[in-house]
């Protein structure tokens, strides 16, 4: 009788442990579900917030676009390339700065190309490419900071391009203070 009475004892400790598991189961996959449903929440609510601004963003971008295309009416496509090198830093600059580029950014573009010389061996392994040099132009016709902001992925073009502008800098028109500098250089082979 007391064999029984163990082996029903211990039948009845299996049964609460088996049951206290199976609450402990219970609760960790309700709690699991909860925080489920709760991370679902939050991206459903990031997601709408994101829709949101993203909406919000596309209309301050058509507005701006639109300024920006009423501003640049009356400039040649040459220029307005070379001052969308510029970004949102050219809005930053004053009048006096803005006028000098509008006006001569074209201008030291064609002195450039008047510099510019195609290297042989980028013709020979037909390398074409599109940089962009930034500087310093000063009021005195000196030039600083020369660099490429953008390569062509070819260094020999590069490279050139940076002794172009070495060259040409004597040419360019002189701003009244100093002033950033930013234009492209195209290489393009044409019937080689």
């Amino acid at each position: 009788m007391r064999y029984l009475k163990l082996i029903q004892e211990r039948k009845k400790e299996k049964l609460k442990k088996t049951e206290k598991t199976e609450k402990a189961k219970k609760a960790k996959k309700a709690k699991i579900a909860k925080k489920l449903k709760k991370i679902a929440k939050t991206k459903k609510i990031k997601k709408n917030i994101d829709q949101n601004n993203t909406k919000k963003l596309i209309l301050k971008l058509k507005n701006i676009q639109t300024k920006q295309d009423k501003k640049f009416q009356n400039i040649d496509s040459a220029t307005k390339e070379y001052l969308l090198l510029y970004g949102a830093e050219y809005w930053k600059y004053d009048k006096e700065t803005k006028k000098f580029l509008k006006n001569n950014l074209n201008k030291i573009g064609e002195i450039t190309k008047r510099y510019l010389y195609y290297p042989n061996i980028s013709i020979k392994t037909k390398q074409e490419g599109i940089n962009v040099v930034q500087f310093y132009l000063y009021p005195n016709g000196d030039i600083s900071s020369l660099k490429i902001i953008k390569n062509s992925s070819y260094k020999t073009l590069d490279k050139n391009s940076y002794e172009t502008i070495k060259l040409a800098y004597k040419d360019y028109p002189r701003p009244n203070k100093k002033t950033k500098i930013r234009i492209y250089i195209k290489y393009l082979l044409f019937g080689y």
